[in-house]
């Protein structure tokens, strides 16, 4: 979608001790005997204590249909694990749902469902060492062979809500809305101090990553901003803002970094409540002198870096200003820059050509909007909003704290971390199918292989076996199959066959990941008969998806053109 149609969208409507000798084995006492696993045991070596068990909340928030009108939006679910305690959690849940809907309602292109499972938050206090950057010292396993076979890494319902909200004028909110705090201009106020709420925050309170199809949010509580407390609720904006500027991020052609923050710093500082919702009417305010000046516009355009305050302020005040300071007088021009940008490089040059100004004289303006009362032209929407289905928190799992620990660690590239996780959960009898299936995957890529085969069989035996599970078994028996060619050496056609028999009860699991495609993609490399037609027609639309990848496309050139 271009940037001046998504802009102008933005615009006009946007809105327990551990023993150090064997493993004990027993399986927890409230898992199903038939759901029970019996493999070989984990060993820790030597005198290492393994750490205590931990006491977390999980909490499982559904995709949600909210309809509103004519429009239908749909609100991504996600998975929480969290050391808050139950009140500060669900004031977290409720406050990252309604600014989930708040995004929708502005932006439609984020009120849709991500492919693949529901996102994964991890929120632990800002001072727990397991935050650190820093790996431990790893637990060393008896009986566990180095040499392991490296392979890639690998829908609920949804709850229907109505809500009568509208637009702030009764018009269609793709309308033009009446402009909203309309503030006279003052003079800048030397002494004044920034609030924590008047300034975006920084990379580091908020982190989040992708792993394959998987996507991971750490959340740092308790920490402070200007000497006050982060409250839960600005990390759920936090939260959702990151969100939405992964979502962005995605977009084709891809938004510069600084606009990226800056629509991030919009969404992030919505006025949210459950009878308004307003976007663009609260500008960041910086003192003169004080610690929070902004970076100059040359620099955040050609070389923006999210962790430099000064770049992250400058940026977000950039995208504010140009949209909506001054009753929106730049915005023409703005959404003009903001396309050219997602375009390419550009300079100086083309910023005077649109603007008809230096960066010098827009830096001013900015030191003056980010000091002062300034006239903005805010859009926003009154209504009520229902509320919210009831959170449940609970205690979570020893296995749902490993699987989701691990599954963070994973996507910071702490892979012997992560694989620890899942190890000491099974070492002390959980076997649930997730955490089994997260093990033998991990232990295919990272540990050892033998322990990895027994595992992912016997997970994959169940008839409920996670895509994941299958997809790892699968890349494994065709590394072990193709080991035992020689070279130049295709592989059976049946043998194929059986192997596409695993991906095919992966693939019922919609959506398909790449790692799916990619494996059978290899899979019908690996022989030297043409993919029939349900696997030609697969491999054309794994193309379709991911164009990218090597393999896929490789695969999809050996599909025969249709007879005429």
């Amino acid at each position: 979608m271009p940037y001046a149609i998504i802009l102008g969208l933005l615009l006009l409507s946007l809105i327990g001790n551990s023993s150090t000798a064997r493993a004990q084995t027993k399986l927890p006492a409230d898992a199903a005997r038939e759901d029970f696993v019996e493999l070989p045991a984990y060993i820790v070596k030597g005198e290492r204590v393994l750490p205590d068990p931990e006491s977390w909340l999980h909490v499982v928030i559904p995709d949600m249909e909210v309809t509103i009108g004519k429009r239908v939006i749909m609100m991504q679910g996600f998975e929480v694990l969290s050391r808050l305690s139950a009140k500060n959690t669900n004031v977290f849940v409720k406050e990252l749902q309604l600014r989930q809907l708040a995004s929708a309602l502005f932006w439609p292109a984020l009120g849709t469902k991500i492919p693949g499972d529901n996102p994964l938050i991890l929120i632990d206090s800002e001072d727990n060492p397991w935050l650190s950057s820093e790996n431990p010292m790893p637990i060393e396993w008896e009986n566990i062979a180095a040499s392991a076979r490296i392979t890639p890494p690998s829908q609920s319902a949804a709850m229907p809500i109505h809500t009568d909200m509208t637009d702030n004028n009764a018009n269609d909110i793709f309308q033009d809305p009446a402009i909203e705090a309309m503030l006279p201009p003052g003079q800048p106020d030397e002494s004044r101090i920034s609030t924590p709420d008047d300034l975006p925050l920084v990379d580091g309170v908020v982190n989040i990553h992708t792993l394959g199809a998987g996507i991971y949010i750490k959340v740092r509580a308790g920490g402070t901003l200007n000497n006050s407390k982060i409250s839960e609720e600005r990390l759920a904006g936090m939260t959702n803002s990151k969100f939405a500027r992964l979502r962005i991020s995605r977009l084709r052609p891809p938004a510069p970094p600084w606009l990226q923050q800056g629509l991030g710093w919009l969404i992030e500082s919505m006025t949210v409540s459950q009878s308004e919702i307003a976007l663009g009417n609260k500008p960041i305010r910086i003192a003169r002198g004080g610690d929070h000046q902004l970076a100059p516009l040359k620099s955040i355009i050609e070389d923006f870096n999210p962790r430099n305050p000064g770049h992250v302020h400058a940026a977000s005040a950039f995208v504010q200003f140009g949209l909506y300071g001054e009753g929106s007088r730049y915005s023409p021009q703005f959404i003009q820059f903001a396309s050219q940008t997602s375009q390419g490089p550009v300079d100086e040059s083309t910023f005077t050509a649109i603007f008809g100004m230096s960066y010098a004289k827009m830096d001013r303006l900015l030191v003056s909007f980010t000091s002062s009362t300034s006239i903005l032209r805010s859009t926003g929407m009154r209504g009520k909003i229902p509320p919210m289905p009831e959170t449940i928190i609970s205690q979570s799992t020893q296995s749902d704290i490993a699987r989701i620990k691990s599954g963070i660690l994973q996507s910071e590239g702490k892979n012997t971390q992560a694989l620890d996780e899942l190890r000491v959960a099974y070492w002390r009898g959980e076997r649930d199918t997730k955490l089994l299936a997260a093990l033998g995957d991990l232990e295919s890529q990272f540990g050892d292989s033998v322990r990895a085969h027994k595992i992912l069989k016997r997970v994959t035996e169940k008839t409920d076996a996670p895509a994941r599970a299958l997809v790892a078994y699968a890349r494994m028996l065709l590394g072990e199959k193709q080991e035992k060619l020689s070279p130049g050496q295709k592989m059976p056609d049946a043998e194929a066959r059986k192997l596409l028999e695993i991906c095919a009860r992966a693939a019922r699991q919609r959506p398909v990941q790449e790692d799916l495609c990619a494996l059978v993609a290899d899979i019908t490399l690996s022989v030297e008969t043409p993919p029939d037609s349900q696997t030609a027609a697969f491999l054309k639309n794994a193309l379709v998806q991911f164009p990218d990848n090597k393999s896929i496309r490789e695969a999809a050139a050996r599909v025969k053109p249709p007879a005429n």
